[in-house]
């Protein structure tokens, strides 16, 4: 059913130097450009790969409060996406994201339950969102644990879908993550589906401020020279975005051990 995913995180009006966080009257662009062109947005969850029927998957990493916004955008259209929790975030600062100039706060439970009421798949952005490549494989797969249980007794939601917290996924992890449960998982490397990619490794295009309509247009329908160049301009782009993910690698974060005793004991 659909051949790309595309990964927003926050929308915010006024000055904000972060490349994940687009304006609002951008997302409108996105929205209205695209569904005036025929295609239509739909969970990962329901996308079938290798499929090109004018569907694409949008997936909000993070779920800030402007999620609500953006559902609320996407409704317009009759659209609905899948929105990944970092599960000991919700409802709190992202004091997790330490390089932010803005803090961002993350949505909490009752608005979690609007978003799932509309429509919107709910799947997992791990626990502490934390690179799950840097932690011994045993501790990735108690995060994973903890944010399915947090999930489940919060949201009485069992999560199929995965988002790797900066995109970092190896195959021991999609092995591992298949086996305690998930269907799907998606990276952020930038790139179309194809039938040759494992459901547990999935690529998706990020979404970045300064990408207009006609950049998603060039990874939808371009030529295939427009895509390459689209792959390469983003991987540039993530290649100066890493500085959160080094800081948090040698950041001790205790959320994780309280709520292990609460939700997975």
């Amino acid at each position: 059913m659909a051949q790309h995913i595309f990964a927003y995180h926050a929308v915010e009006d006024g000055f904000e130097p972060s490349a994940t966080t687009l304006p609002r009257r951008r997302l409108r662009e996105h929205c209205r450009v695209l569904s005036d062109l025929g295609w239509r947005a739909v969970r990962v969850d329901e996308m079938i790969q290798g499929a090109d029927d004018g569907t694409f998957c949008i997936t909000v990493d993070d779920a800030y409060t402007s999620l609500l916004d953006i559902v609320t955008v996407c409704e317009r259209h009759g659209w609905r996406g899948t929105v990944f929790v970092p599960t000991g975030y919700v409802g709190k600062e992202a004091s997790w994201d330490v390089g932010a100039w803005r803090g961002h706060r993350h949505l909490d439970w009752e608005g979690l339950r609007d978003v799932a009421a509309a429509g919107w798949e709910i799947g997992i952005h791990g626990h502490t969102h934390t690179a799950l490549t840097d932690k011994p494989i045993a501790a990735a797969r108690q995060e994973l644990r903890c944010a399915l249980s947090v999930i489940q007794q919060e949201l009485g939601v069992v999560a199929t879908s995965l988002a790797y917290p900066f995109g970092e996924a190896s195959k021991a992890l999609a092995e591992m993550a298949q086996a305690i449960g998930f269907r799907r998982g998606v990276t952020m490397e930038p790139s179309l589906v194809e039938e040759r990619h494992s459901p547990l490794l999935l690529p998706r295009w990020p979404v970045y401020r300064m990408d207009t309509a006609a950049h998603l247009q060039a990874r939808l329908c371009g030529v295939p020279w427009l895509k390459r160049l689209e792959r390469a301009r983003l991987r540039t782009i993530q290649r100066f975005s890493q500085g959160t993910r080094v800081r948090m690698s040698g950041k001790t974060n205790v959320i994780s051990d309280a709520a292990e005793q609460t939700y997975v004991e």
